[in-house]
């Protein structure tokens, strides 16, 4: 059974405080990708109140991820674009949210960036 976990809930950091996180662990597979995108949708949401937010998406502690969670990237991408904001994937080393990533070619389309906090070039 996939197992997904977010390690903390949106919260705004202190430096800069226009930026929105949502840190996931597990596996982001069919299972459990509604979890994750709630996360992402109230992500958003806080971004919205007060844009230009970054929305961070942190997976550097993820373990798998399956299709089902790079569709849900690529559709919380275009909702943070929509709203104002932008969708930033936080990846560090972990191969295996990188590898899939980079076979599905979104390391082109998505803001893909290998640790946090972000760098100010980033939020800018």
């Amino acid at each position: 059974m996939a197992d997904l976990e977010s390690r903390a809930d949106v919260f705004t950091t202190d430096e800069p405080e226009t930026v929105v996180v949502v840190r996931l662990t597990g596996e982001v597979d069919l299972t459990t990708a509604e979890h994750a995108a709630d996360r992402l949708r109230a992500a958003e949401a806080a971004a919205a109140a007060d844009p230009p937010a970054v929305v961070v998406l942190d997976l550097s502690r993820v373990t798998f991820l399956g299709s089902v969670g790079l569709a849900m990237m690529v559709e919380h991408d275009q909702l943070c674009a929509a709203v104002g904001s932008r969708l930033c994937v936080v990846v560090g080393d972990n191969r295996s949210v990188w590898r899939p990533i980079q076979v599905a070619r979104l390391d082109t389309v998505l803001t893909i960036v290998s640790t946090f906090p972000l760098p100010h070039n980033e939020i800018d």
